[in-house]
């Protein structure tokens, strides 16, 4: 069960800035001002600033800005250069000219009280611009000299603009707690001016901080905080858009997909009955449509959305649109066929995902990655994908850790701040004994979670690994348990026959009495092949004595065996052994050129050592061990590994040595 989740989604910062709302001016038709106090009103409309080549805007603004400063008329050049920057703050965006008037207005402008408000609406435009400009040190510096002015007593509407951007920033810098802190602030503001819009926005604004802190319980507290003001204000779009993401997240802490396509069923349902939808609502719940038929195989149904997203982008023409199509289309065609259209691009999503450090959505590609060598018989690509696997997994899990431990020292410091409350009331005797019993209670249950995490991660890699042991040990058994089946088969029925037909055609032609005893050769060499013959009798040394004698007579070869061993490993370990040597004397004879090779097994109190060295031309053993070719050489490793051995092989000019070393 596979899904994709949505980079939207992942990495979603929402900025809203609120200005007051004023009556708009009409001007004359020749589009000029006719008096003083009417500029400030018609530069603040925002059409005439869209169309300000036609209008003549920085003209005007620039015409009556200019005369007010050289007359010296502080309250008016003010209060234009504020009507200037309220309209292009309203519409978020860019203006070099509108930063340089804000920056010189601030510095020739003497601070008063008359002046204040404007002057701390200057600095928060110039935060603003360079802020749109991507210069986040220095909307930082303006930003925080705008709410260091502010009257926090009489405040003014900008103020929670100051803390949202700055909030926005600090989430920008990686730094959460800090995000969280401003915008705090910019709630407490917010209330007081009783905005419920941007109250749910700043809080789904903190629950994006907790997602990035993995903290599963604030995540949920605030987005739920959220989901209600949009319901109770009976706003739709947002309280689909939260409980969306609100079904995401759960998804990556639980991984309960029959939850997450509840919710998408629940929201579809509820969006389809909306009268009004916009384009960015739209795109969202469609491709969570796309995600969710993936998930319960209805690949035709995730087709049919898909086509709906793109439907929608064809309107929008949004690039983050274009690339969740892309990956949404990647995903529909991996359901489907088993295999990817654009390999290249999801490694490449993959690779962002893990540097931005967007690990569930990297796990994802990386698996679908995995699937997808493996499928094409790309053994090297699978492995190095199965590898980022693993390391995204342990990332994941250090994160959640981290989450949990968040969530707890979170839990904590609220329940002592309430504690502080309660205890102020008693005696600072018994407020002191009270506080160091409860923190030395928190260190002792902080400390006995570490342990437990800790114990339960190695019983669970402990028992993951011995499962992954037992798996080797038993393939190999079953396969020695059909080898003999086979060797059995062969010598009982077939070589019967072939006896029973030599018996029969004694009066004809000896050549095909010689063609029989060579078929009868064949088949006793592929059931000692099989099956060394009375291997659990004679035991490990007399059989690759055997094996050695064999090599010499049907090869041009010098094969010779030094063997000092005591039988003391069990015979499936001893079997293992002999076909780790038949595998390595098989490539000894076949490739390496060589005229002679040696095999030694020696003992010592704790192991079995094994050797088995030619003197052949030699190999690159890392690239043929990546090539995908190198049966042999994985074989011998793999067996070893399954009989508590470990495989060392060297190569050179001067031949080839494979080492094994067997723990007893």
């Amino acid at each position: 069960m596979k899904i994709c989740f949505d980079k939207i989604f992942l990495v979603c910062v929402a900025s809203l800035f609120l200005f007051g709302c004023k009556d708009k001016f009409h001007p004359s038709a020749d589009n000029q001002p006719v008096v003083q106090d009417v500029t400030s009103y018609w530069l603040d409309n925002e059409q005439n600033y869209n169309d300000r080549i036609t209008t003549g805007y920085l003209d005007t603004f620039v015409k009556y800005y200019s005369s007010n400063v050289m007359a010296n008329n502080t309250n008016r050049y003010l209060g234009l250069l504020k009507s200037y920057a309220s309209t292009v703050n309203s519409l978020e965006v860019t203006d070099s000219f509108l930063l340089r008037t804000c920056l010189e207005c601030v510095k020739i402008t003497p601070e008063s009280a008359q002046n204040k408000n404007i002057l701390d609406y200057l600095k928060f435009s110039i935060g603003n611009q360079y802020y749109f400009l991507g210069n986040n040190p220095e909307a930082k510096v303006w930003l925080l000299k705008a709410t260091e002015a502010a009257d926090t007593v009489n405040f003014t509407k900008n103020l929670p603009s100051c803390y949202l951007l700055l909030g926005n920033i600090a989430f920008m810098e990686n730094q959460y707690e800090s995000a969280i802190a401003y915008y705090l602030r910019a709630v407490d503001f917010y209330e007081k001016l009783n905005d419920r819009g941007n109250i749910s926005t700043t809080f789904v604004n903190i629950a994006n901080c907790y997602s990035a802190l993995h903290s599963s319980y604030y995540f949920h507290y605030y987005t739920n905080k959220a989901i209600a003001i949009a319901v109770s204000d009976n706003n739709l779009k947002n309280a689909l858009k939260y409980r969306l993401k609100k079904a995401y997240f759960s998804f990556t802490e639980t991984s309960d997909s029959s939850h997450f396509v509840q919710e998408v069923n629940a929201i579809t349902s509820a969006f389809n009955d909306m009268p009004e939808k916009n384009n960015r609502l739209s795109f969202q719940v469609m491709g969570a449509c796309v995600q969710k038929c993936i998930i319960v195989g209805e690949i035709d149904s995730a087709y049919y959305f898909l086509e709906k997203c793109i439907e929608i982008n064809k309107i929008a023409n949004r690039q983050e649109y274009e690339e969740n199509i892309g990956v949404y289309k990647e995903m529909c065609h991996f359901e489907k066929y088993n295999t990817l259209s654009n390999e290249s691009e999801i490694a490449r999503l993959a690779a962002d995902m893990e540097r931005y450090k967007i690990f569930v959505t990297a796990k994802y590609y990386y698996d679908v990655l995995s699937q997808n060598a493996k499928i094409k018989g790309n053994l090297n690509q699978a492995l190095f994908y199965t590898e980022k696997l693993m390391s995204l997994n342990d990332s994941i899990q250090a994160n959640n850790a981290k989450g949990k431990l968040f969530d707890l020292q979170a839990k904590y410091d609220t329940e002592q701040k309430q504690q502080q409350i309660i205890l102020q009331q008693t005696t600072i005797s018994l407020k002191n004994y009270f506080i160091a019993f409860l923190m030395a209670a928190l260190c002792l249950l902080l400390l006995g979670f570490l342990f437990y995490q800790q114990k339960q991660q190695k019983f669970e890699l402990k028992q993951q690994n011995a499962s992954q042991l037992n798996f080797s040990q038993q393939l190999l058994q079953q396969t020695e348990e059909d080898r003999k089946r086979i060797a059995a088969d062969l010598h009982d029925s077939v070589s019967h026959e072939l006896i029973s037909l030599k018996k029969s055609i004694d009066n004809n032609s000896g050549g095909l009495q010689d063609r029989v005893d060579d078929i009868l050769e064949e088949i006793r060499s592929i059931t000692r092949s099989l099956s060394p013959v009375l291997f659990d009798n004679v035991g490990l040394q007399i059989t690759i004595e055997q094996m050695v004698e064999r090599v010499q007579q049907h090869n041009n070869f010098i094969l010779t065996a030094d063997i000092n061993y005591s039988n003391s490993l069990s015979r499936a370990y001893e079997l293992q052994i002999y076909r780790i040597l038949q595998e390595a004397v098989t490539n000894m004879v076949k490739y390496s050129q060589a005229i002679a090779g040696k095999i030694t097994i020696t003992e010592d109190t704790q192991n079995v050592h094994i050797e088995v060295k030619d003197n052949g031309r030699g190999f690159d053993v890392p690239k043929t061990l990546q090539n995908g070719k190198a049966f042999g050489l994985h074989n011998i490793i793999e067996r070893s590994r399954a009989i508590s051995g470990v495989a060392n092989i060297k190569s050179g000019l001067g031949g080839t040595i494979i080492t094994i070393v067997v723990k007893k």
